[in-house]
Parts: C-alpha cells; structure tokens; sequence
C-alpha cells in the first residue's frame, strides 16, 4: 500500500508536541508488514517496512519497525508503534501513516 509515513520520535524521545514536527519531513514509499524471526532477539515479531517506489523496491527508507501494533486507523490514517533498532542500540519509535490513494 502507498504510503506517507512521518516518525513522531527521534532517538525514542517524543517529538509531540513539539514546533518540530511540521518540519519533520514525510517519507513517500510502499508499507509492508510481515511477520519475521529476529535473529538479535531470537523471536518471531511484526514487522513494518517502508521502501521506496521510484527507489527500487530493496531500498529501505527508515529503519524497519519492529515488534509493531496498530494504534488506531481512521480516515486513511493509521498510527503504528514499535521500535527501530540503529547499530547496537533499540528506540522506541511511532508512525504517523497517511494512506496515499491512486
């Protein structure tokens, strides 16, 4: 599903609110979600992926979103939450998930 997705933490601190977020920028891309082995954890979790349409399917354009729930869906929108893992080090992170239509 296309897809806009602005991250609402940086670093797991909460952005919002905050004057910040306006200008945090939106990632334009296709929204996967599966279920996967974490190899790091040694268990299976949902995971969200967004990569890129003119990009390639392959590229990744955030970190994935690991151990992912669905907050709450309304009016093509959708919030998600999980956490990234960057390096050796695991944050909390949120998607705010707009529902591009073709």
């Amino acid at each position: 599903m296309r897809v806009k997705v602005r991250t609402l933490r940086k670093a797991g601190q909460l952005i919002l609110p905050s004057p910040e977020l306006p200008v945090t920028p939106r990632f334009a891309g296709v929204l996967s979600i599966d279920e996967k082995r974490d190899l790091v954890s040694g268990r299976t979790m949902a995971r969200a992926k967004l990569t890129g349409i003119t990009t390639g399917p392959e590229t990744d354009l955030l970190p994935e979103l690991m151990d992912v729930r669905l907050i709450w869906a309304k009016d093509q929108k959708l919030r998600m939450a999980g956490f990234e893992r960057i390096g050796n080090a695991e944050y909390s992170q949120t998607w705010s998930i707009e529902v591009v239509l073709c």
